[in-house]
Formats: structure tokens, sequence, C-alpha cells
């Protein structure tokens, strides 16, 4: 596993938590839908193929324009293998799989954490996906009400 698809898992992770479970809607995203003035993401076709906005906050923006920098994707936000087309929801799968893998955890946990539905987790596990994802626990945490 390459140390692009960790920092592509620390970037679309967050924006994936964000988004709920609208895989599909985050690999849509082009880099002009991020509106940084009005701080939203404009999503082309949400559910039921109507635009809808998503509120950005500034720790996911911060996070975005980090990843801008290091990929600057020429269209797609989350690029595909195949130039001019976004990347497919087999290839999240596929590298979540390879993270759950390296951390020791299951794709259902990853998915937990994913979606940003986890209420707890373990210190060891934490710090096994820090390593895996070469990042702080203050990346990958927020704490929320």
């Amino acid at each position: 596993m390459s140390d692009d698809d960790f920092e592509l898992i620390r970037g679309s992770g967050n924006v994936f938590r964000d988004f709920g479970d609208a895989n599909a809607e985050v690999l849509q995203l082009k880099s002009t839908d991020i509106d940084s003035q009005r701080m939203v993401i404009r999503v082309q076709e949400g559910k039921g193929q109507r635009p809808r906005q998503v509120m950005l906050s500034p720790k996911l923006l911060a996070l975005l324009r980090a990843y801008w920098r290091w990929r600057k994707p020429p269209d797609w936000l989350f690029p595909g293998q195949i130039p001019g087309l976004p990347m497919h929801p087999s290839g999240v799968r596929q590298i979540c799989q390879q993270l759950a893998e390296k951390v020791g955890i299951t794709m259902a946990n990853i998915s937990i954490l994913k979606n940003g539905k986890a209420r707890a987790v373990r210190l060891s596990t934490l710090e096994a996906i820090c390593k895996a994802l070469e990042c702080q626990p203050g990346d990958i945490l927020e704490y929320r009400k």
C-alpha cells in the first residue's frame, strides 16, 4: 500500500464522515465544488438526483486544502486510475480493506470509523491507525457532544 493511498484515506475519510454514507456523492466531487467563501460543498447530483449543499467545517477545509496542494487533482477531487474519471467506489473499498488488514481490525469497524459513528476507540487501535496513516490522533479524531 502506497503513501498516496493512505493520504487519500485521510482526506476522503473526513469528507465521507461529513457526507454520511453517501460515498458516491463524495467521489463525484470536483475541486470547484468546494466554496471556501461560504463554507459549503456543492453536491451536483445529491440524493434523488437533486443538488444540495453540505456545510464545510474549518478543519475539513484545512485538510482538503492540504490534500489539494499535495495531490493537485486536475478535475475530480478524488481521481480514478483512468484519467478524466473519478475514483470508483471499489477503489475506496480496496484501500480500506488494506488499511483494515494493516491495522488488524474488521471492515465493519473501518466503516464505523469512516462514517463517524464510533462511540469509543481502543488506544491500541488508534495508535495502529495513526502509525499506518502517519498522522497524529488529533488529525483523525474530533470530539462532538
